[in-house]
């Protein structure tokens, strides 16, 4: 929609290998493409963020720094795993250096050993510190205090 269109789009048949269909250069060095893709990513992690944070939020509450430096850890990191995941792919599309780690292409095997894993940082500490961050007994209690009342006010 952004830009004119790109010829080879539906594949080309690649030179050394007849089974395989590569698609055509100017796909993968299309910069609208490339920051476009990058921009998205950094919205989706933006978006999952920001509803971890707005989730957790507790005003004057003691371990509200606690979690947020561990939160803004686990952005850093992962942002930065994503980073380097799309700057290989620019430059895995590129140059085609054929490099591989376990048997998949650097930007491929990034997203899944790198980005697959960091979301378990935010997930331990979520799972682990989920009493005194998110939900403690002291909410519990008050919780059933609303309950207790609305039960009244209904009878």
């Amino acid at each position: 929609m952004l830009s004119t269109q790109l010829p080879g789009l539906t594949g080309q048949v690649d030179t050394d290998y007849p089974t395989l269909i590569v698609s055509g250069a100017p796909i993968s060095e299309l910069m609208i493409l490339k920051w476009s893709g990058l921009l998205f990513g950094l919205c989706v992690v933006g978006i999952f963020l920001s509803a971890v944070a707005l989730g957790a939020y507790r005003k004057d509450h003691p371990t509200q720094k606690q979690f947020f430096r561990r939160i803004s850890i686990g952005a850093l990191l992962y942002i930065g795993v994503y980073f380097w995941m799309v700057i290989s792919w620019w430059y895995y599309s590129k140059e085609n250096p054929f490099e591989y780690i376990l048997g998949l292409p650097w930007p491929t095997a990034i997203m899944m050993f790198g980005l697959l894993f960091t979301p378990a940082f935010l997930s331990y500490f979520y799972i682990t510190k989920f009493d005194t961050w998110i939900y403690s007994s002291e909410d519990e209690f008050q919780f059933q205090q609303i309950l207790k009342r609305r039960k009244s006010r209904n009878l």
